[in-house]
């Protein structure tokens, strides 16, 4: 792996800063919301205690304290400020879906009657909404009898006393209660009791208003259906049963106005204050909770739902026991109706900011009677936490990406000097064998400094070393021609007197070895005569055709065992050099050819011409060089002779063709034929003018 790579793993590192920030403001967060938890709570205890002291705001009838509540039959008036016009039809209702209920089936119908109905107040009236869904509709009529379609209002007036009305026409339009069988039971004058009866594709509806003076805490209806007739009973949908001698209404919970207009002066800002009965039913209800729907609040941006996702706490909705709107039966509230305050936090339907809940408890004496709920959202929280998040997000993330690139950049400069300093070591060493002592990045001050200076001067004790073996021949040349001289003189005086058989056996043995030491001095001169005389090496331009071409022939008639034969192009080739290296390289290449081409094989020079080069090939049969010495041929003191032969080869001859190539610019090569019959030199000079 790359040091910048691994410089950008371990950059990676700094990941762990935004991580940490975030685990921060989450922490943050949590604070926060313990402390608005904590703070709405007090303030819900307090509104608690203030409402404890209004308790003839909390229910206008003591007998609704110590009744049970019936889920089924129960009913709820929601508040509205709208008005109504009594046409038989809600279209100027502002309730929603799940505000309306439906009565279906069951024992009491023949299964074609079913019953959709709402209730809502304000502070004059009660307004009943029914649509009756019913496959024949049968108005009052003397010729059909007493059975008809009707409908019956059972309820406690607001004297607590039992009230029943009954609701039938015979035909469509504004109708009136009277009292059951027409037989007055009280004060009350039913005529105020009006409505609006109106057919429908389905059936028919049935808009009731009832004023607020004459209703009292229980309240039910029933819808009997006139066209099922021999049926007895008649079939009806309600919630109350129209054939018990005695029913007893379900409670009628609504907000009451002057508890309303408590709450209202005591909500405040974006709070949202209820107040529910024992039965969880809503009382009272001031303030209002952002909705974005109404509001039109500004969609949160893609960085927004960042933050927001890093911070979710994944909350739930609201987890309403009821399935009645108008009723709260959630956990805290639950709690707060057994005596004990309680705060939850959860998330509306519509996309807004979590929710917090708080309730508490209300007294009368030592009995429960209901409960306040303070809700706010999260909004200050999460614009606190937003704010920091985004603040710590960007910083670290700015700061994250500057390291980054600042370790990239380090890296690549170290890197670089690095690479540099690995190509400089590798080519330290010239094809020549020459050495280069100079290393870049030596006069830093830091460990890579250390290091190519390190690497410098163990180049120049090499360079030394390298230039001592280079004189060593030249020195042991010049040192071994005195000694060589007098053991050849003693040699000479020696056999100039009469010697015996044995003896002269030996001087001779002695001579041999002295001419084969004087052979090897020659060759050891010759090499440091060619490096002396390319020092002073004077060029000039000549036809290189005919120069490889009487060389040739010269070596023809000097080696007329071995056929000898030159290629050179016809037009004459100038160029810019120094014939008698030429000439010394040529030697060598031959005497080294004739050495390993069999009697009777030839060699074969080949001249070609490109526009930047001459190519001169020099090519002999015979055995083949082994592949692992073929670039190492042209170093000095090497050979690959088989040592068979008598005559004493350093490996000197190769040494100087390279050497001379070499002063003229060119490269020399050796590898093998490609039908693997001999062997081929190839020497490319380049073509260069007159300096």
């Amino acid at each position: 792996m790359s040091l910048r790579r691994q410089l950008l793993l371990v950059s990676l590192l700094t990941l762990f800063l935004p991580w940490a920030g975030c685990e921060y403001i989450t922490e943050l967060e949590s604070a926060l919301r313990e402390g608005q938890q904590s703070s709405l709570q007090d303030s819900t205890n307090a509104i608690a205690s203030i409402l404890q002291e209004r308790q003839q705001l909390l229910y206008r009838y003591r007998s609704s304290l110590g009744a049970d509540a019936d889920p089924v039959s129960d009913v709820y008036a929601y508040p509205i400020t709208t008005p109504i016009v009594i046409d038989g039809f809600d279209d100027d209702w502002t309730l929603d879906d799940e505000q309306y209920r439906r009565l279906q089936g069951g024992e009491t119908t023949d299964g074609t009657l079913s019953v959709t109905f709402a209730l809502a107040s304000n502070r004059q009236n009660l307004y009943l909404f029914l649509s009756v869904s019913d496959d024949h509709v049968i108005y009052r009529d003397e010729a059909n009898g007493p059975v008809h379609d009707t409908v019956r209002l059972v309820f406690w007036d607001s004297f607590e006393k039992y009230t029943d009305l009954v609701i039938e026409t015979n035909a469509p339009g504004e109708v009136r209660a009277t009292w059951l069988n027409r037989q007055p039971m009280g004060t009350l004058d039913p005529s105020q009791v009006v409505g609006n009866w109106q057919p429908t594709s389905a059936g028919y509806n049935v808009e009731i208003q009832i004023p607020q003076s004459l209703v009292g805490p229980r309240f039910g209806f029933a819808v009997i259906d006139g066209d099922a007739t021999p049926l007895d009973p008649l079939p009806f949908l309600g919630t109350v049963d129209p054939y018990d001698l005695n029913p007893l209404p379900a409670l009628l919970n609504q907000p009451l106005p002057e508890l309303t207009a408590n709450v209202t002066d005591l909500s405040q800002g974006d709070r949202r204050l209820r107040v529910v009965d024992r039965h969880g039913w809503i009382l009272a209800e001031g303030g209002k909770l952002p909705d974005t729907r109404e509001d039109q609040t500004p969609t949160p941006n893609l960085l927004d739902r960042v933050y927001r996702k890093l911070l979710d706490p994944g909350l739930q909705p609201y987890p309403n026991k009821s399935a009645i709107s108008g009723q709260i039966l959630g956990p805290d509230v639950r709690q707060a109706l057994k005596g004990k305050g309680a705060s939850i936090w959860y998330q509306p339907p519509y996309d807004a900011d979590a929710v917090i809940s708080a309730a508490a408890p209300l007294y009368d004496g030592e009995q429960v009677v209901g409960a306040v709920t303070l809700e706010q959202t999260s909004a200050a929280t999460l614009l606190l936490t937003n704010n920091a998040l985004k603040r710590i997000l960007s910083v670290t993330f700015i700061s994250t990406a500057f390291v980054v690139t600042g370790l990239l950049g380090f890296a690549t400069l170290l890197s670089l000097r690095i690479r540099r300093l690995r190509n400089a070591t590798e080519h330290a060493m010239a094809d020549d064998g020459k050495l280069s002592t100079h290393l870049p990045g030596i006069s830093a001050d830091d460990e890579l400094g250390d290091l190519s200076r390190s690497f410098q001067t163990l180049l120049v004790q090499l360079k030394d070393y390298t230039q001592y073996l280079r004189s060593l021949a030249s020195k042991l040349s010049h040192e071994l021609r005195t000694p060589l001289a007098v053991v050849q003189s003693s040699l000479d005086n020696l056999q100039s007197q009469e010697l015996t058989e044995q003896s002269n056996v030996y001087a001779q043995r002695a001579a041999a070895g002295v001419a084969r030491l004087r052979h090897i001095v020659s060759a050891m001169s010759a090499a440091s005569r060619v490096e002396q005389s390319i020092e002073t090496a004077e060029f000039d331009h000549f036809n290189l055709a005919g120069f490889v071409k009487d060389m040739a022939q010269g070596y023809q008639d000097t080696y007329n065992s071995h056929v000898v034969d030159a290629t050179v192009p016809i037009d004459p080739c100038r160029f810019y050099g120094v014939a008698d290296m030429l000439a010394q390289m040529m030697d060598k290449l031959v005497e080294n050819a004739v050495d390993f081409t069999p009697p009777g094989g030839s060699i074969s020079f080949n001249l070609e011409r490109s526009p930047r080069n001459f190519t001169l090939r020099i090519s002999n049969e015979g055995p083949l060089l082994p592949a692992h010495m073929q670039e190492r041929l042209f170093d000095s003191l090497i050979s690959v002779r088989d040592g068979g032969s008598d005559d004493a080869h350093l490996g000197f001859g190769l040494f100087i063709a390279r050497l001379v190539t070499t002063l003229h610019r060119g490269s020399i090569s050796a590898s093998n034929l490609s039908n693997d019959e001999g062997v081929e030199f190839k020497i490319v000079l380049p073509i260069r003018e007159e300096k």
